[in-house]
């Protein structure tokens, strides 16, 4: 092997990267040589301040050479520059020359009395060395086998203390050399042993890889190969360095309808991606279990993922794993999408009618997260010109080149820019500027985005909207209006509308709109502290103060529900927080409203929008509805 030409480039390597062995026993002998001179005035007193500045001069470029390969002294850095240039072109050369100068001006100044000191300096700088480590061995035991050899034919004469020098100086450089050449076949080996499995396992992770990918194209990701009444939909996603768990299904029902699934399966790898495969798998199980259950009728979103989350959620927790996920199901012919939110991001929801879009988000723990399996299922009405943005985390978590995450903030704001494209272009526009942002070259995770765009409503419903003066006072008109809308409603129906609507009207003037708190200054469970706006600046009050604010109530009616959409500017629901119902024993003025509202309404959603836009969705099923 030392006759390899690979083993010979790993020699020149070794000694242009490895610290300068000869160079630092050739300074620990200028140094030697210096204190002898000092202390015992040995040899000529210019060579003794030759060596002591040669000996200063290499341990000053060592140090420097030291730091600045440590981060401590930064590479423009003049003595860095110096030190670099004396170790690559003259790191050996220099202090040979040097040393061969010393010795000889040495010899001559000293009668000839110096030939015996100089092997003896070389002895105690191969021991002193710190870097020789198992050279000193071999060298130690070569000098004292070839001086006793070599010294035996003369006596104890002149020239046998010359010979015997010789022989020690000669046996040391070549113990030195030969155990240093063998401790360099030993470390050649190691390294190209070490770079070969480095190379496997390379070769084995990106095989992973590979087939991480592959399973997340076959089995986590589906091609939208079906045409639908009214919608349009377009997926689009970007593998990162490794391979995450992110999964998205399209499964449309019928020519109007589609279940959108997306979800995350925390971790990275085969492992994230096999959960994830297994995770959708369930909801297609799920889904067939129940049609088959309920005699071909379609199950809702809720009841569907509570019973994949009674098949997955020990599985999950024995994993010590979670999935994040929103189920939608999307209905152009009835004008309305349900939803379930697992602890996923928030669905971006363009309103055509509004000009604005709402962060649409639930309240429930991922899958495998807690035992609880009751879900709550949400549902919002749509119109045609409305967009949808179903997305994972690895968009609004895209770091900036400053460390800013990209955010649901400024997604929102391209949804809205860009709303009048398809979906198609909508989706690439996402991810092309969430991209652009970034500091990086690629995501760090993968990314999916899933565009749909309602071009048009089969059965639109009747709509009205009126906007109100955000005093106490409006609530009687508010009421009236909503009456008058729903006039033609079952009795029952139109009781529970106006029960919820005026609960809300009423919680929204008093805690939404006016300043945050009840009577007593203690925070409303209805309300929370003003969130900043997009510059981070908190809102001033002026904002949201009754004089200025505005009131917006819209009640549409379509075939199977009915719904109220009550708009304001001004504070956010805490929806995250639980309805507390008071004992009816204290006879409490106030707390029951939420409790209320949810009780007569279906749905209760509480969504926010851009510029401290809020909006509360009551939505009812009529007796028609009430089986879908």
């Amino acid at each position: 092997m030392l006759g390899d030409k690979a083993f010979e480039s790993y020699l020149r390597e070794r000694r242009r990267s490895s610290p300068p062995h000869l160079s630092a026993t050739i300074c620990l002998i200028f140094a030697c040589r210096a204190f002898a001179g000092i202390l015992f005035r040995y040899g000529a007193r210019p060579v003794t301040w030759i060596a002591f500045a040669s000996a200063a001069l290499y341990f000053v470029l060592a140090a420097v050479r030291f730091f600045e390969r440590s981060g401590f002294v930064r590479r423009y850095f003049k003595f860095a520059l110096a030190s670099e240039l004396f170790f690559r072109r003259f790191g050996t050369s220099l202090p040979i020359s040097a040393l061969a100068v010393v010795s000889v001006f040495d010899y001559a100044s000293t009668g000839g009395e110096s030939l015996f000191v100089w092997p003896a300096l070389i002895v105690a700088a191969v021991f002193l060395n710190p870097f020789v480590r198992p050279f000193v061995v071999s060298g130690a035991v070569s000098f004292a086998a070839g001086a006793v050899v070599l010294a035996m034919p003369f006596g104890v004469s002149a020239a046998s203390e010359r010979m015997f020098t010789l022989a020690a100086s000669v046996a040391v450089a070549l113990g030195v050399f030969f155990s240093r050449r063998a401790e360099y076949s030993r470390e050649y080996r190691e390294h190209a042993e070490r770079t070969e499995k480095e190379r496997v396992l390379s070769t084995l992770r990106d095989a992973e890889v590979e087939i991480a990918a592959r399973i997340q194209r076959s089995l986590l990701l589906d091609s939208p190969s079906f045409k639908l009444d009214g919608l349009r939909i377009e997926p689009i996603t970007v593998a990162s360095a490794s391979v995450d768990g992110d999964l998205y299904g399209l499964m449309p029902y019928s020519s109007n309808s589609i279940d959108i699934l997306i979800g995350d399966v925390m971790g990275k790898g085969i492992a994230a991606a096999l959960l994830g495969a297994g995770l959708k798998s369930a909801f297609l199980k799920a889904s067939l279990h129940l049609l088959v259950e309920k005699n071909g009728r379609l199950p809702k979103p809720d009841a569907l993922v509570s019973a994949v989350h009674d098949t997955v959620a020990e599985e999950l927790s024995s994993l010590q794993s979670f999935a994040t996920a929103q189920y939608a199901r999307v209905d152009s012919r009835n004008a309305r999408m349900d939803f379930v939110d697992c602890g996923h991001t928030a669905i971006i929801h363009y309103d055509a009618s509004l000009d604005s879009v709402w962060f649409l988000k639930g309240s429930d723990l991922p899958l495998g997260f807690s035992d609880e399996s009751a879900y709550s299922r949400y549902a919002v009405p749509i119109s045609e010109g409305d967009r949808l943005v179903f997305y994972s985390d690895g968009i609004t978590e895209a770091p900036g080149a400053d460390g800013e995450l990209f955010g649901e903030g400024r997604l929102a704001s391209i949804v809205c820019a860009n709303a009048s494209l398809d979906p198609a272009e909508l989706s690439r526009r996402i991810v092309t500027t969430a991209l652009y942002f970034t500091a990086e070259a690629r995501f760090r995770d993968d990314v999916t985005c899933i565009a749909l765009s309602v071009d048009r409503i089969a059965r639109p419903p009747r709509r009205d909207f009126r906007k109100f003066d955000p005093s106490i006072h409006s609530v009687g008109g508010i009421r009236a209006f909503v009456g008058e809308f729903f006039a033609g409603e079952v009795e029952e129906m139109a009781s529970r509308a106006l029960l919820a609507v005026s609960e809300a009207a009423t919680n929204v003037i008093r805690h939404g709109l006016a300043s945050c708190g009840d009577d007593d200054g203690s925070p409303s469970l209805f309300c929370e502290p003003c969130l900043p706006d997009e510059d981070g600046l908190m809102p001033d009050e002026s904002d949201s103060s009754p004089a200025d604010s505005r009131l917006r109530v819209d009640c549409l009616r379509a075939a199977e529900w009915l719904s109220v959409r009550i708009v304001y500017e001004g504070r956010a629901f805490a929806w995250h927080l639980p309805a507390e119902v008071p004992d009816i024993e204290d006879m409490p003025e106030g707390g029951f409203g939420r409790s209320l509202m949810e009780t007569s309404a279906d749905s209760v959603l509480y969504a926010s929008g851009p510029n401290a836009l809020n909006m509360v969705c009551l939505f009812f099923e009529t007796a028609t509805g009430a089986g879908l």
